[in-house]
């Protein structure tokens, strides 16, 4: 499933899976949100993958998304869904949702009856 998010400037954000791409001339030109990176150095990590969400930040001119997901993966699949996850969180809902548990109960608001 996608989740598309219009905004009010007639753009839209979403996250396209490869088996969906051929829908994104509908969207406009898509342009990727990061780059699935290989560790080359020795060590544990050698030769996993993770993703690096630089181009993101590029695009929307915001450093808090210039961030490297960790751990790195094994499998480069697993990385591509980290990134999946990020920018579906971060950017295509971002300023949606509230990060809470279900549980949590939502923030109090104001009494009800009381004066402003």
């Amino acid at each position: 499933m996608t989740i598309r998010r219009y905004m009010p400037d007639g753009s839209v954000r979403a996250v396209w899976p490869k088996t969906g791409a051929g829908v994104l001339r509908e969207a406009g030109t898509p342009v990727r949100a990061g780059q699935i990176l290989v560790v080359e150095a020795p060590g544990p990590y050698g030769g996993h993958f993770y993703a690096d969400l630089s181009p993101l930040a590029d695009l929307t001119a915001n450093d808090r998304h210039r961030v490297c997901l960790y751990p790195p993966r094994p499998e480069y699949a697993e990385a591509n869904a980290d990134e999946e996850t990020y920018v579906t969180k971060h950017y295509v809902l971002e300023g949606l949702t509230r990060d809470r548990k279900p549980e949590e109960p939502p923030p109090p608001g104001p009494a009800a009856g009381a004066a402003g």
